[in-house]
């Protein structure tokens, strides 16, 4: 493993950021209480303002597929903007620069609010542009600020620690986002007016800005300034000419891509091809984050031993297998099957969240954190996004024009979905081994969960 600054600590506190480079014992403990606060009522923000209620709303507005497509791949093709989240790190650090950009970002979403107050005769043009902006300003905060995540993490965890932390926030969050959402399908059940969303979004946004807030408090060293000083030439030479860092490049390209294929398409299908109402298609969006906590409790407990990369490669076969499903949906709806693979979605990407940060955090040297995770993610967003806007709104744009609808529109797409897991699959498979079990073995442990429950009662999650 690389060292990284916070394994030999200082046994007094110490104000954030003195000489030496390390943060003190205190400082990493507040450090770490801080960012659990904030995972857990991120979750709270994150569940009644992502994409499946964005999609909801914006097809409550008069959005159609292309738009609403462009709209949930903002989240990926804002990332280039992470460049500016840099350079703001070198002036006010890493945590300021991620609480900042989550604090930015919720007054983005409140953007958003007014489109319901167009007048009815209006041309729709306008409703489209107020939801893709607020959409947009969303996507572009979080980029800035999300260039501060791992220099952060990586200051305030270890390796031996690391990935339990990583997936205890992954619980906290997922299970506040299922307290949430269950709290607004009961509302919307109710209660299905636009005002009800309007007044979600608002409540979201608000405590999405105090929760940025809280970030800007995380101490942090000179280290995550000092590295943002790399100029970016450096650091794409860098990562281009480090074997590991180059094939990490593109296997988070392809797992981004990988369950943006699926995921938000697969609401969309819900909603346009099976024609459920709100709080059904809610309903499925509970079950993706039912998977979600499953998978963050999962690899709380299993990924410091299984290792990121074999979890890495068996999320993104799941997801291919998903999009095989829907290319061969049948015309009449199937509750069980479709509670299956949305559980299985959700599972699969809330694994690949983790398990990439967790395998960059573990191959890349502290130095290179701020730079590298930045073009990381910059190139896989950018990736993602186009994906979704260009190959999905672009290709459900062309099924309209040319005449499908209904299911038959969704089984065409999800095909060509499907046959794009030819290539994002050895994308990932050829990431380099770290300290990890063989595939199969690890295959092996997730179908015998009994056995992960045996080791969960006996290590715990953090």
């Amino acid at each position: 493993m690389n060292g990284n600054p916070t394994d030999p600590v200082k046994t007094s506190d110490s104000e954030s950021g003195a000489p030496g480079g390390v943060l003190s014992i205190g400082d990493i403990h507040t450090g770490q209480k801080l960012v659990r606060r904030f995972a857990t009522l991120n979750g709270i923000s994150v569940a009644l303002l992502m994409d499946s209620m964005l999609i909801l709303y914006a097809i409550r507005n008069g959005l159609g597929d292309a738009a609403v497509a462009t709209l949930v791949s903002f989240i990926h093709l804002t990332m280039p903007l992470m460049l500016v989240g840099k350079a703001l790190i070198v002036r006010i650090g890493a945590a300021r620069t991620w609480g900042m950009g989550w604090l930015l970002r919720n007054v983005s979403a409140l953007i958003m609010i007014l489109a319901p107050f167009v007048p009815a005769d209006a041309p729709q043009y306008y409703r489209t542009a107020i939801i893709l902006i607020g959409g947009f300003g969303f996507a572009a905060f979080r980029a800035i600020g999300l260039v501060g995540n791992s220099p952060v993490i990586g200051e305030i965890t270890t390796d031996g620690d690391r990935g339990r932390f990583l997936s205890g926030n992954w619980v906290r969050a997922t299970t506040t986002q299922l307290v949430a959402l269950i709290g607004v399908i009961l509302i919307l059940r109710g209660a299905p007016e636009t005002w009800v969303f309007q007044a979600v979004i608002g409540f979201a946004a608000t405590l999405g800005i105090y929760v940025g807030v809280v970030l800007s408090r995380v101490p942090e060293t000179e280290i995550p300034r000092r590295s943002a000083q790399i100029p970016i030439r450096e650091v794409v030479r860098r990562v281009w000419h480090i074997r590991r860092m180059r094939k990490l490049l593109f296997a988070w390209a392809a797992g981004f891509a990988a369950y943006t294929l699926i995921i938000p398409f697969a609401v969309i299908a819900l909603k346009n091809g099976y024609s459920l109402s709100d709080h059904q298609a809610l309903m499925f969006t509970l079950v993706t984050l039912t998977g979600g906590l499953t998978a963050s409790v999962v690899n709380g407990v299993i990924a410091d031993r299984v290792g990121p990369r074999p979890l890495f490669i068996i999320y993104v076969i799941v997801l291919g297998l998903i999009a095989l499903f829907w290319s061969f949906a049948p015309d009449s709806f199937l509750v069980i099957p479709t509670l299956v693979v949305f559980f299985l979605g959700g599972f699969s990407k809330f694994g690949i969240l983790a398990v990439t940060n967790h395998y960059f955090l573990d191959a890349a040297e502290s130095a290179d954190r701020v730079g590298s995770a930045m073009l990381l993610r910059v190139v896989s967003g950018a990736t993602a996004g186009l994906i979704g806007a260009v190959l999905g709104g672009g290709i459900l744009g062309w099924l309209s024009a040319a005449g499908f609808s209904g299911v038959e529109m969704y089984r065409i797409f999800f095909r060509v979905a499907a046959a794009a897991f030819l290539v994002l699959i050895p994308a990932v498979v050829r990431i380099d081994r770290l300290e990890e079990w063989p595939l199969s073995r690890a295959v092996l442990l997730l179908l015998q969960p009994w056995k992960i429950i045996a080791l969960w009662r006996s290590t715990g999650t953090k």
